[in-house]
């Protein structure tokens, strides 16, 4: 088990709900709840089978009334995540999770509240031979072709993310004809085969340049975020190695950790 896993923090503020993390918490504890055993029922910290510890041990571990405790699990509940036994507690459900926004990554909030304003447009996928530095990355010692996809992301219409994804070991013939891809992480499962169970992310505030700055609709040297990401399988070996470009004016990059059993580390 990880020591750590995190919660995703969305940008609504809606009222103050605990005094610990200042205004980082001005969020509504249900929302962060749920978020947090959301995450862990997808990345199988709580398997399908495993009891979730009783209200009570919940009230320790988020440090909290029983009120939001019950209002996430409702709504875990009502995803088909969770199901409740009389007497015996709340079990981890047979489940598949099929929606392409999960509170992993620090825009997942954002694409929870926004899911039905988001647009994409795949531009570009093709077969070419990695530079050095996406190589290293991958740990190509001898690099051969990898898949590249290059994506734009739009919200309400604007250009937000500008991505592309470096594919290796992938044939082209299982992604032909796939139209304009919503969600990588579900693609690269399903139609890649690759199992991911690790994830880590780089970020740097970076000037845009003359191409990205046209992709995202914006002045040349505009500040935006550029976001290194390697996805692994369980024997951490790089599967995918990402990178994209995000206008956090637009979209604030926001995640909170809580350390297991113990409540949120502040």
């Amino acid at each position: 088990m990880n020591e750590y896993n995190i919660i995703i923090i969305g940008l609504h503020q809606s009222g103050v709900n605990a005094k610990r993390g200042g205004d980082l918490l001005k969020n509504p504890l249900n929302v962060m709840i749920f978020n947090d055993l959301y995450n862990k029922i997808l990345t199988k910290y709580y398997e399908p089978g495993d009891i979730l510890p009783t209200e009570l041990e919940m009230e320790k571990i988020y440090g909290t009334s029983r009120a939001p405790i019950r209002q996430a699990l409702a709504k875990l509940e009502m995803e088909g995540l969770i199901h409740r036994k009389a007497g015996k507690g709340t079990f981890v459900a047979q489940h598949e999770v099929s929606g392409p926004w999960v509170p992993m990554g620090g825009f997942g909030s954002e694409f929870s509240k926004k899911g039905s304003q988001i647009r994409h447009q795949t531009l570009l996928v093709e077969k070419l031979i990695p530079d050095k530095d996406i190589a290293h990355y991958l740990s190509l010692s001898n690099p051969d072709e990898v898949v590249h996809i290059a994506r734009i992301r739009y919200v309400d219409e604007i250009p937000i993310f500008y991505l592309h994804h470096y594919i290796p070991n992938l044939d082209m013939d299982k992604i032909s004809g796939l139209g304009n891809i919503s969600s990588m992480r579900t693609f690269i499962r399903e139609k890649c085969g690759f199992n991911i169970c690790y994830e880590s992310e780089e970020l740097a505030a970076v000037k845009a340049d003359e191409h990205v700055s046209g992709m995202l609709k914006v002045e040349s040297g505009y500040p935006i975020n550029e976001i290194v990401r390697i996805s692994y399988n369980d024997d951490f070996k790089p599967m995918v190695f990402a990178r994209y470009y995000v206008r956090t004016d637009v979209w604030k990059y926001r995640v909170m950790f809580s350390k297991d059993n113990n409540g949120f580390p502040f």
